[in-house]
């Protein structure tokens, strides 16, 4: 009988350890999901920036649109596990991710009338920075720490 219970303890904590290993593993590819998506938004705030501070039909701010185009859709891979990572903060980052998007190519962007707009580079910063923020915040909740 000790035999049986000593086995099934055993086979209980091994259980139990493989669920806990894998549950951290999961939470820790989360944490380095948020991490590229944060340096993904630095990369669109820095493109944007550039960009609307460009002189227009200068080839850097072509070469900035460029970029920034690329670097939007490119961060637009984190939306398939955004809401599973996210939780209730989802819908929240839904609102500023459009927001981001809007502001940085909303406007005259792309167009031969663009000019430089220092109003659309504090809106951008301000935006990417509350992003950054939140998702910085879901990365600390996933370990329970609020």
């Amino acid at each position: 009988m000790e035999f049986a219970v000593a086995v099934f303890a055993a086979f209980a904590g091994a259980l139990i350890t493989y669920i806990a290993q894998n549950y951290l593993a999961m939470q820790s590819e989360d944490s380095a999901h948020l991490n590229d998506h944060i340096s993904e938004i630095k990369l669109i705030e820095s493109y944007a920036v550039a960009y609307w501070l460009a002189e227009p039909d200068d080839v850097e701010q072509r070469l900035y649109q460029a970029k920034l185009e690329g670097a939007i859709s490119a961060s637009g891979c984190f939306n398939k596990d955004a809401q599973r990572i996210l939780g209730n903060k989802y819908n929240e980052y839904v609102k500023l991710d459009q927001a981001i998007y809007e502001a940085a190519t909303g406007g005259q962007f792309g167009t031969a009338t663009k000019k430089i707009d220092y109003n659309r580079v504090v809106e951008i910063m301000t935006l990417c920075n509350e992003l950054r923020s939140l998702l910085r915040q879901s990365r600390r909740s996933q370990y329970w720490a609020h």
